[in-house]
């Protein structure tokens, strides 16, 4: 399959998509870079099931923990998220809605819903080794 833009998402998806199941491997790797002269930071991310490559969200602003909000909302989407472990996602993202700490409640879906989850970011980037689209 391949690569396409998904319109107004703000995402490409990389293969085909199939829905998280339980005992899957989620992988969300971001990187970071830091705009010096503008006193920004950005970030990509690379959203892996199971060793392959599914989702990429190119550069966007954020830091810290912001590469696991912008892969949350990919991931929702994408529609990554299927009838079987639905329950978990809404279940997690209401309880925490106002909770800032995004690493948590995906550590808390991927728990419940019993999926493998890894989650780790490169800092201090090159620009130009963002993802951009």
């Amino acid at each position: 399959m391949k690569t396409q833009n998904v319109k107004n998402q703000g995402f490409r998806l990389e293969a085909e998509v199939k829905p998280l199941r339980k005992t899957d491997l989620l992988e969300i790797k971001g990187r970071e870079w830091f705009d010096k002269v503008n006193g920004n930071s950005y970030h990509c991310v690379y959203i892996s099931i199971n060793n392959k490559l599914v989702i990429t969200v190119p550069f966007t602003y954020g830091y810290g923990d912001a590469y696991i909000q912008s892969a949350t909302q990919a991931i929702n989407d994408a529609g990554i998220v299927n009838t079987v472990v639905r329950k978990y996602w809404d279940e997690t993202f209401k309880r925490y809605a106002s909770d800032i700490n995004h690493s948590r409640m995906i550590d808390r879906f991927c728990r419940e819903a019993g999926i493998h989850c890894v989650c780790h970011i490169e800092r201090n980037c090159k620009k130009n080794q963002l993802a951009k689209f």
